[in-house]
C-alpha cells in the first residue's frame, strides 16, 4: 500500500497559522465569529419565507447619518445595523420612538442623535431581577438582562441628546403602554427585548396597538440563534408585510402598508 504525506511547505504553513492563532486569541475569536455570522446569514437566506429588502428600498439613500460613541460590545447591534436604524430615523424623522430592550443604551443614543430636536425616545428594559419576568424568557437572554455594565451607566446619559431619552424600567409583558402613549402614537418602534417566542409575540402585539398609521417597526435578531424570533415573525408573514433587511438580522414593517 502506498503512503501519503503532507508536503513540507504546506505543513510549515499550517504550523505557522496555528502558532499565530495561539498568539492572537482575540483576533482568532473575532474571525471565527465573523465566519459563524456568515453561516447564519446563509442559513436564514436559504430557509426564510420573508422577502429581502435593501436599505435603499426602505430609506432614502441621500440622508446622511451621525453616530456617537458607537463602538460595539456583545449585546449590541452590529455597526451596519446601527447605520440602518439611524438611516430610517433620519429619513422618517419620527417624533415618538419606542425601544423595547435598552441593554447599554447604544441604539437609544444613535436614535437620539439622528432624530428631530423635539423627538422623544422611550426605552424599556427589564430590571436585573430576571425572576420577576412575567412571561417565559429565552435562556440566552439572562446574561444580557443581568449585565452589570449596563446598570452603571447607559451610553446616552453623557450625550448632548440625553434630554430626548426617557428610561423606563419594567416588564414589557405587564407594562402599561396604553397610559404611557395615550396621547402620542409611536412613529418608530424597535423590538429587541427578550427573544423568547412569548415575549416577541407580546411585544409585537402591544407595539402594533400603539403604532401611528404611517409608523414603522424594526425587530432585531432574526437569526437561528434566536428561534423564538424567527418562529413568531414567520407566523405573521401572512398578515403583515414583513421584510428582512439585507446584510442584517433586522426585520422591517412599514405600517402604511398594513
Amino acid at each position: 500500500m502506498g503512503s501519503s504525506s503532507i508536503p513540507h511547505s504546506d505543513l510549515a504553513k499550517g504550523m505557522q497559522a496555528i502558532s499565530w492563532c495561539l498568539r492572537h486569541p482575540r483576533h482568532t475569536l473575532r474571525s471565527m465569529s465573523r465566519g459563524l455570522a456568515q453561516i447564519y446569514r446563509q442559513s436564514v437566506d436559504a430557509d426564510s419565507q420573508l422577502p429581502l429588502a435593501s436599505l435603499h428600498e426602505i430609506a432614502k439613500p441621500d440622508h446622511s447619518v451621525s453616530l456617537a460613541n458607537f463602538e460595539g460590545r456583545d449585546g449590541n447591534v452590529s455597526l451596519y445595523e446601527l447605520l440602518v436604524i439611524s438611516s430610517l430615523v433620519r429619513c422618517r424623522q419620527p417624533k415618538t420612538l419606542l425601544e423595547i430592550g435598552t441593554f447599554d443604551g447604544n441604539t437609544s443614543l444613535q436614535m437620539a442623535v439622528n432624530s428631530p430636536e423635539d423627538a422623544r425616545i422611550f426605552t424599556l428594559d427589564l430590571p436585573p431581577d430576571v425572576d420577576a419576568a412575567s412571561a417565559e424568557l429565552d435562556p440566552m437572554d439572562r446574561a444580557y438582562i443581568e449585565d452589570q455594565g449596563k446598570q452603571q451607566k447607559r451610553r446616552y446619559e453623557d450625550s448632548s441628546q440625553a434630554h430626548k431619552v426617557q428610561q423606563l424600567i419594567g416588564d414589557s409583558a405587564t407594562f402599561d403602554f396604553q397610559s404611557q402613549f395615550a396621547s402620542r402614537p409611536v412613529d418608530l418602534a424597535f423590538i429587541d427585548g427578550s427573544h423568547s417566542y412569548e415575549y416577541v409575540r407580546n411585544d409585537t402585539e402591544k407595539v402594533l396597538e400603539l403604532l401611528a398609521p404611517d409608523g414603522v417597526v424594526l425587530w432585531h435578531d432574526y437569526k437561528p440563534a434566536w428561534p423564538g424570533v424567527i418562529r413568531y415573525l414567520e407566523e405573521r408573514r401572512s398578515d403583515l408585510p414583513l421584510r428582512r433587511i439585507r446584510g442584517t438580522s433586522l426585520v422591517f414593517l412599514d405600517g402604511a402598508l398594513r
